[in-house]
């Protein structure tokens, strides 16, 4: 019971981390300066918050060519999400985003656990795979519901967030080259997601026309949203000490999805279509068949 009361907070982390997100869109907007310089103090945020108690357990921290590789690829499909999340949840709802976002999450890297891992075939598993597809194209099958750039965008976080995924699942498996341990690998992805959005925000911010939509607590809503995902994966670490993965990640994806889309209407008053609200129900059910 104490591992499941750990994933449902983790849970409500994660939809907190999502309502800082939509909260920083709604003060500072949705353009590409301001996505980026939010994903490089988000980084830097994240990366001394786990930088911190390694240092107090270990007092040093470790660092591989296995591990920068993989985390220097995961903050570019991060941060690429994540300004394309800031643009989604401009014109549509939290329910929407995350539909594809979490789904992504655990369908990409289910089939290629299958043809790339050689993991075992589990008909259940795949049948719960169709529903969500089912589920997903059912949410934005009605054209003037969801206009087609936005359910483009939609689908790419769906890969994008899958290979994340994929990205964490090859480092946490991998048994011949050397890596560090999870944490010091979610504190490395947060100082190169610090490295790779700042570089890209003074770029940026150069050629930009300044609109003066910076304002007073944005570092405030980045540093929440920081602790919110921080905190997140760390009961999700520990919630899997003692539950397998096949039961955790479920719970986490279908969690996830129905937290987030109640944060957004309770907090945000959404009113996502029933399309949307009928596509996160059955993938909330269809992950139960993952289990």
């Amino acid at each position: 019971m104490r591992n499941y009361m750990m994933v449902l907070i983790a849970v409500l982390f994660m939809a907190g981390d999502f309502a800082c997100n939509k909260m920083y869109q709604k003060k500072a907007g949705t353009s590409l300066v301001m996505g980026l310089k939010f994903n490089s103090l988000l980084g830097l945020f994240t990366g001394i918050i786990f930088l911190i108690p390694i240092l107090i357990q270990k007092g040093t921290v470790s660092c591989t060519a296995f591990s920068l590789i993989l985390a220097s690829l995961m903050t570019v499909f991060v941060t690429t999400y994540n300004i394309i999340g800031f643009r989604i949840m401009k014109s549509g709802s939290m329910a929407l985003y995350t539909l594809f976002l979490m789904t992504g999450g655990m369908m990409v890297p289910y089939v290629w656990g299958l043809f790339f891992l050689q993991e075992e075939f589990s008909l259940q598993r795949t049948v719960g795979l169709l529903f969500m597809i089912i589920a997903v194209v059912w949410a934005n099958y009605a054209k003037k519901q969801t206009a087609k750039l936005q359910v483009c965008l939609c689908v790419l976080v769906f890969f994008l967030n899958g290979f994340v995924s994929v990205i964490s699942k090859m480092h946490q498996v991998e048994e011949t080259l050397p890596h560090i341990s999870a944490t010091e690998f979610v504190m490395l992805s947060g100082f190169c997601r610090f490295v790779l959005a700042g570089v890209l925000y003074l770029l940026v911010r150069k050629r930009a026309d300044r609109k003066g939509n910076e304002t007073r607590g944005l570092p405030v809503i980045i540093a929440a949203s920081a602790v919110c995902s921080g905190l997140s994966y760390l009961l999700q670490l520990l919630g899997a000490q003692n539950l397998p993965a096949t039961v955790l990640y479920p719970l986490v994806t279908g969690g996830g999805m129905v937290f987030t889309a109640l944060a957004g209407v309770i907090f945000f008053k959404e009113k996502p279509s029933r399309r949307v609200v009928l596509g996160v129900v059955v993938c909330f059910l269809a992950t139960f068949l993952f289990l």
